[in-house]
This record gives C-alpha cells, structure tokens and sequence, in this order.
C-alpha cells in the first residue's frame, strides 16, 4: 500500500493498493520556449499515473505551475522520477 498525503489549501490522504496497479507512467507536459536563441523545454505539469489496464487508480502531482509552489520542476522532475522507479519495483511479484 502507499499512502499519499497532499497538503496546502486542498488537504487529503489517499490510500492506494498496489496490487490494483498494473502500471505507472510518468507524465510530463511542457512547452518548448525559445531564451536568448537557445529552445528550452519549459514543464507544466508532472505526474505519475497509476492505472489497471485503461483505468486510472490514481494520479500523482509532483509539479504543477498552476500552484503556488515555488520549487524548481527540474528537482520534482528527478523526484517524480525516482518514485517511478521505486514503484515499478514493488509491482514486481
């Protein structure tokens, strides 16, 4: 089981059961942005999706810009990535 707790203005604990998660993708969504004529890939969102087949369990946000949280997408990028890892390998029987 992972229990995931989200904080700030929309508090809530969700209970999720592994055994009801047949994959996890990390899901990225950005915008290519040109600075001083070098393309840089701007994120705005990160999460992980956990799903049975073609149904979402549940969804993950490491990053979103829409919130008010200043942290960095790059260091959420390397976070939500190391979730993926840890998670595909409790899904291993």
């Amino acid at each position: 089981r992972l229990i995931r707790i989200e904080e700030g203005a929309h508090e809530a604990t969700e209970v999720i059961d592994l055994t009801t998660v047949s994959s996890v993708n990390l899901s990225k969504k950005s915008e290519n942005i040109v600075i001083n004529k070098i393309k840089k890939d701007r994120i705005q969102k990160l999460s992980l999706d956990l799903q049975n087949g073609q149904q979402q369990v549940s969804e993950i946000i490491f990053y979103s810009e829409e919130d008010e949280d200043d942290i960095d997408a790059e260091i959420r990028l390397n976070d939500a990535r190391k979730w993926d890892d840890l998670l595909r390998k409790a899904m291993v029987y």
